[in-house]
C-alpha cells in the first residue's frame, strides 16, 4: 500500500488524514485483512488437498493466456516474467485455491440471511424489455454440513498473487 500510495505521490501520514483513521485503526484494518486473507489461502488449500485437486500444465498455461491477453502482451513475455521473479509457483497456487473454490461453489447451496434458498439462475430477459432488472444483493454461501459464509472464503486481495508480481517485475 505504501508503494502505491508513493507512487500517486501521498505518504501514509496524509493517506490516514484523508481517509480518517488515526494508526492504530489502520493497522487494526489491515490485520483484520491478513488474518481473513490467511484463514481464506488455509481453507482452500485444505479443500485442495482434501479432494486431490491438482494443477496441470495445461491450468498454468491457460492461465499465462490470459495474463497475456489481459495486459496485450506475448504468451513468452508473461511466462519469461514469471520465470525471472519467481512467481510461477505462486500462480500455480493461485490457480490451486481457484479450483478449490470451485469446488466448494459446487458442493454448496446459496442461502439468505435467513437460511432460505436462493435461486442464482439470471432471469430470462423479455424481447420486450430494453434492459433485464439485476438485484444487488449477495447471498450468503452455506448449506447443509458446509455452512460455509461467503467472508469466510473471500477472495484474497493481499497483494501477493502472481499476476501483480510478474506485472510488477516488468
Amino acid at each position: 500500500l505504501a508503494h502505491r500510495l508513493g507512487e500517486q505521490g501521498i505518504d501514509l501520514a496524509n493517506y490516514l488524514r484523508i481517509t480518517g483513521q488515526d494508526q492504530e485503526a489502520f493497522t487494526a484494518e489491515l490485520r483484520s485483512g491478513a488474518t481473513r486473507s490467511l484463514r481464506a489461502r488455509v481453507l482452500l488449500e485444505a479443500v485442495a488437498e482434501a479432494e486431490s485437486i491438482e494443477v496441470g500444465d495445461e491450468d498454468v498455461a491457460g492461465a499465462v493466456a490470459t495474463l497475456a491477453a489481459q495486459a496485450g502482451r506475448p504468451t513468452e513475455d508473461i511466462v519469461t516474467a514469471l520465470s525471472e521473479s519467481g512467481q510461477g509457483a505462486a500462480l500455480s497456487g493461485d490457480i490451486l485455491r481457484g479450483k478449490a473454490m470451485d469446488r466448494l461453489l459446487e458442493e454448496v447451496t446459496p442461502v439468505d440471511a435467513d437460511g432460505n434458498t436462493v435461486d442464482l439462475t439470471p432471469p430470462v430477459a423479455d424481447p420486450g424489455d430494453e434492459e433485464p432488472e439485476s438485484e444487488e444483493t449477495t447471498p450468503q454461501v452455506g448449506a447443509g454440513p458446509h455452512n460455509v459464509e461467503e467472508s469466510d472464503v473471500a477472495t484474497e486481495d493481499s497483494g501477493d498473487d502472481a499476476a501483480t508480481k510478474a506485472e510488477e517485475h516488468e
